[in-house]
């Protein structure tokens, strides 16, 4: 019994680590998608400075392509964080179903416990009764 425990424990234990690396992993894609926020709006405001076309073509020849590649790299690592959220969304969700099924196998084995306890003292209580009353 005590082994179910302590391993019900030390899945609770990694299940509290999956969620603290997600909530993690959550802030690091919302600074992400921030981030790309910020260099979308910066490349729209290139090509509304209203300037002339020989200007836009310079603006975006010096900071469009750098910009547009920054977007890119961001947009990647934006999908390989969702799909890490995914799996790590997978694995707890395993975990949770590990912690609770060990949970019920404990509970089922207290209650058992408890009712052999309550056939013994009851047997008890009757063999002093009958052993007082049959003198």
């Amino acid at each position: 019994m005590k082994k179910v425990k302590l391993v019900e424990k030390l899945k609770e234990r990694e299940l509290t680590e999956l969620k603290r690396k997600l909530q993690q992993l959550l802030k690091e894609l919302s600074e992400t998608r921030r981030a790309i926020s910020e260099r979308e709006s910066r490349l729209e405001g290139l090509f509304k400075a209203g300037t002339s076309p020989a200007v836009e073509l310079w603006l975006t020849a010096q900071f469009g392509h750098e910009t547009l590649k920054d977007i890119e790299a961001l947009r990647a690592k934006e999908a390989k964080l969702e799909s890490e959220i995914e799996a790590l969304k997978e694995q707890m969700g395993l975990l949770n179903a590990q912690v609770k099924l060990l949970k019920s196998f404990r509970k089922k084995r207290e209650l058992q416990e408890t009712k052999k306890e309550e056939i013994l003292l009851e047997r008890l209580v009757y063999q002093a009764l009958s052993g007082s009353g049959g003198g």
